[in-house]
């Protein structure tokens, strides 16, 4: 870390100076210093998923740590999930047209100086797109130094290390060049056939799909939660089909697992959807099995991940400005009309001052009120 300049780089809150301390802390048994070390990395250094100039450094340093025979298995685990973010972020972001020249030194000095002065103007300065730019590409080059930090811990003894350690491997797997993936997404492929315990065995298969891996030979597998990770990787007909079946039930997709795969960031169920309503070759009536079984399901809190999206997928032929109902679709199909049923029978969705049901609905341009939605329906079934 000495030879680092953490002045000259800075994270969400400024200069990174501060930083260094919390990585040296990560080396240490203090559980409370390793926690407040793991929280600045996360709500600083990939402060919501954004990779600024301090991140590569820090990326490079906890890649290090890892080897560290002194560092607790908490510790580990933390640093294995934060590497495994800063990954999936440099994976996300789009750095620009490549390559992305290195900044002047001049003008690097120039805006650090402004920066300083707290000069809000400075951070307008075109060489803060550069940087910014410049941080997401040595991030991605760093995979390499994550995926091999990250192989030896597969087989740790403590599950949550074991368990961090998948996901990062899969995570920079998927930022390496194709001869360098095939061994990796090996290692995978052969930890899911050894795997025993639904939860690791869904968090592996998901990792030889982050990898770019074939996950199809897991859509026949007898446990139907990983048969839907499978899915979440195959494209395919059958894969779509695993989905659909899935979301028949909402409530044991998100009953599934004790501990869910990392890669899997919130609900299960919502997960599952988000990836069906992508797929643009599956028709509505497919899966308007899943689609009427997770309006069911919804409540008043997940509306923007469940009602809302199925609802602009079901009408895609209304076109939405913002601040003006559209006038709903003249013509309803089958399929939407059994849609619009399960919205009407969810009295969840309706809820009075619920803001996002009411965008949800007023997009797609069908009523606020509950009757006039039933009505509308009935007119549409004739």
């Amino acid at each position: 870390m000495t030879a680092t300049a953490w002045d000259r780089l800075f994270h969400a809150y400024g200069p990174a100076t501060d930083t260094p301390e919390h990585l040296a802390a990560l080396s240490g048994g203090d559980e409370d210093e390793i926690d407040d070390a793991l929280d600045h990395l996360d709500g600083a250094v990939l402060h919501q998923g954004t990779i600024w100039t301090a991140t590569p450094a820090a990326v490079a340093e906890v890649a290090a740590r890892l080897a560290d025979p002194a560092a607790a298995a908490t510790a580990q685990a933390g640093m294995l999930q934060w590497l495994g973010w800063a990954m999936d972020a440099a994976r996300q972001s789009d750095p620009g047209a490549e390559p992305v020249p290195e900044p002047a030194e001049a003008d690097v000095d120039a805006f650090l100086r402004a920066s300083a002065a707290e000069d809000e103007e400075a951070w307008s300065s075109p060489v803060v797109d550069l940087l910014m730019r410049r941080a997401v590409v040595d991030v991605r080059a760093l995979a390499p130094q994550v995926a091999a930090a990250a192989s030896p811990l597969l087989d740790h003894p403590t599950p949550d290390v074991r368990r961090e350690a998948v996901a990062a491997l899969g995570a920079a797997t998927a930022l390496l060049g194709e001869g360098a993936q095939a061994p990796a997404v090996s290692a995978l492929t052969d930890l899911v056939a050894a795997s025993a315990d639904r939860d690791e065995k869904a968090a592996r298969v998901l990792a030889v799909r982050d990898g770019g891996g074939d996950t199809s030979p897991w859509l026949t597998d007898p446990d139907p939660a990983v048969r839907a990770c499978a899915a979440l990787g195959e494209r395919g007909p059958a894969g779509s089909a695993e989905l659909v079946a899935a979301l028949r039930d909402p409530a044991a997709c998100d009953a599934w697992f004790t501990e869910r795969p990392p890669q899997l960031g919130r609900h299960v169920r919502l997960v599952l959807l988000g990836e069906l309503l992508e797929r643009e070759d599956v028709g509505l009536d497919e899966m308007l099995p899943a689609l009427t079984a997770m309006i069911a399901a919804g409540g008043a809190f997940t509306v923007d991940s469940d009602v809302a999206p199925i609802l602009r997928r079901t009408f895609p032929e209304v076109v939405f400005t913002p601040g003006v109902r559209p006038e709903p679709a003249p013509v309803w199909s089958a399929a939407q009309c059994a849609v619009v049923a399960a919205l009407v029978a969810n009295e969840a969705t309706w809820a009075p001052g619920n803001g996002n049901a009411v965008l949800a609905r007023m997009q797609v341009g069908l009523p606020d009120d509950r009757a006039a939605a039933a009505a509308l329906l009935a007119e549409r079934q004739r």
